[in-house]
């Protein structure tokens, strides 16, 4: 995702609505999902001074409690949807750890 996707899909949810993020891990074969009131957005700059990768962070804990179902389209297409006591996609492994680092 990129800072255009994220903003075109920010536009859809109220403006006064708080803002949390979620880490999704592997912990074993289980998912494990934490929760955090988003603080700031951050960014790494490449050397050329341009924003090679844009950081929403998240600190402290959040009151509302992360979703029970948390979905998102895999890069092979397939939707993948988990909750906490999901197993962890292994057979998308392959396309969940590829980062894109070009801006």
């Amino acid at each position: 995702m990129n800072v255009s996707e994220l903003v075109t899909l920010l536009q859809s949810f109220p403006p006064h609505a708080p803002v949390g993020v979620l880490t999704i891990n592997p912990s074993g074969l289980v998912v494990d999902i934490d929760a955090a009131p988003v603080v700031t957005v951050e960014q790494t700059v490449a050397d050329d001074g341009e924003a090679r990768t844009v950081w929403i962070t998240g600190v402290g804990a959040i009151a509302v409690p992360a979703p029970s179902l948390i979905s998102w389209e895999c890069r092979c297409g397939e939707m993948i949807t988990i909750d906490n006591d999901a197993s962890w996609p292994h057979e998308h492994d392959p396309h969940l750890n590829h980062v894109d680092y070009t801006p």
